[in-house]
């Protein structure tokens, strides 16, 4: 498993890249799943903006969330991304690409 994590115009310390591989780590992902890609910008004045994207089941997955901080960011996103597999686990998501958005205004 390929994780890449990449801060746009943002410094991401050492340990919250450790701490974002560590929630990955926790996940029960799927074998098929080879690579992840974080990107972490500024969005607005204070808030983290955070993109998660990667390919399960040959179909996309996209998810936008924003935060005040990249660590709680990091838990919004991994949050969505397991509540997902419980619910492949459920029903058949093939069909269909998957792009989350949960952007605060």
């Amino acid at each position: 498993m390929q994780i890449r994590i990449i801060g746009e115009h943002l410094d991401l310390s050492p340990s919250f890249k450790d701490y974002l591989k560590h929630k990955v780590n926790q996940s029960n992902l799927p074998e098929e799943m080879q690579e992840i890609e974080f990107r972490m910008e500024n969005y607005g004045k204070s808030q983290k903006h955070l993109k998660f994207v990667t390919t399960l089941n040959r179909r996309d997955v996209i998810i936008d969330v924003t935060a005040d901080t990249v660590y709680q960011a990091a838990d919004k996103t991994m949050k969505v991304f397991n509540d997902l597999l419980a619910v492949r686990g459920k029903k058949n998501i093939k069909k269909q690409n998957y792009i989350i958005k949960d952007f605060k205004h």
